[in-house]
């Protein structure tokens, strides 16, 4: 089964552009790596509002002895001796198998699976051999990515983001430039048109400072300057923003594609909840 060490994350993966202006996107914007999506066609999740105080998840888990000695066991093998009586090994371990019980038994009240087809497909792409622990720690991994998608505040975007240098002495000038050409997208975007019809319709000649990003993930904890990400939370889905700038001379304008509103903004927050 999965190792309390080992965690993957997913990556995120941005158009090839202009070195300076990755450089000067990224600092402005401060998007994380991790901000791509789950392979949501791959994973089946039906939204459900969380449980009461009075039903927690833990309520009725428990992690036995026989549990943690085949899991430590399982993930160090020949070695099984040498950590089977170490308190540290043996608490990350319960924590660990805790976790993944709180995890399964919310996956279960929302109807999230993972399809052994996903789980093969994982094998052949990351080269692992096909062994129960394999498979295990493959099904553990993406249950859990799709159960914090799923407990979690999020907006999935379609968006054409541009950064302007602050410092640049014509500025202003370059600025509303880039105010001018998101305010155009937005208004052939309310006439029908998908985004990225209208990112190649206005960006003639093509600017390379103006990003198309599709299918974009953003979270209240994805590191996204505030200015930028707050505007779209108070969007549904179908909604289309205004043209939202900040201080750093980062511009966006989007559309929401997908959305799920929770009282919790990251997983951390929502599993203390559960546990606590």
């Amino acid at each position: 089964m999965a190792s309390p060490r080992k965690y993957y994350g997913s990556t995120m993966k941005f158009f090839k552009i202009k070195l300076g202006y990755v450089v000067l996107l990224l600092v402005a914007l401060s998007i994380p790596s991790t901000l791509l999506l789950v392979k949501q066609q791959q994973i089946t999740t039906q939204q459900a509002s969380g449980p009461n105080d009075s039903e927690k998840i833990v309520n009725g888990l428990e992690v036995t002895n026989e549990e943690i000695n085949q899991r430590i066991k399982d993930e160090y093998g020949d070695s099984y001796q040498k950590y089977v009586n170490d308190a540290a090994i043996i608490s990350q371990t319960k924590n660990q198998l805790l976790k993944e019980k709180v995890i399964q038994k919310e996956a279960t009240r929302q109807n999230i699976t993972i399809s052994q087809t996903t789980i093969n497909n994982a094998l052949k792409e990351e080269n692992r051999q096909d062994t129960y622990y394999n498979r295990t720690a493959i099904y553990n991994r993406l249950l859990e990515e799709a159960v914090k998608q799923a407990v979690i505040s999020w907006r999935k975007i379609d968006a054409v983001t541009v950064f302007r240098n602050p410092l640049a002495s014509n500025y202003t000038v370059l600025l509303n430039d880039a105010k001018n050409k998101l305010g155009q997208m937005r208004e052939v975007i309310l006439n029908g048109s998908s985004i990225e019809s209208a990112y190649n319709q206005i960006n003639t000649p093509k600017d390379n400072s103006l990003i198309l990003q599709q299918e974009v993930l953003v979270t209240k904890n994805s590191g996204w300057i505030k200015a930028l990400y707050e505007p779209l939370f108070q969007l549904k889905n179908g909604d289309i923003s205004e043209v939202v700038d900040s201080e750093s001379g980062s511009l966006i304008l989007a559309k929401i594609i997908d959305a799920n509103d929770t009282p919790y903004d990251n997983f951390d927050s929502w599993y203390e909840n559960q546990v606590k």
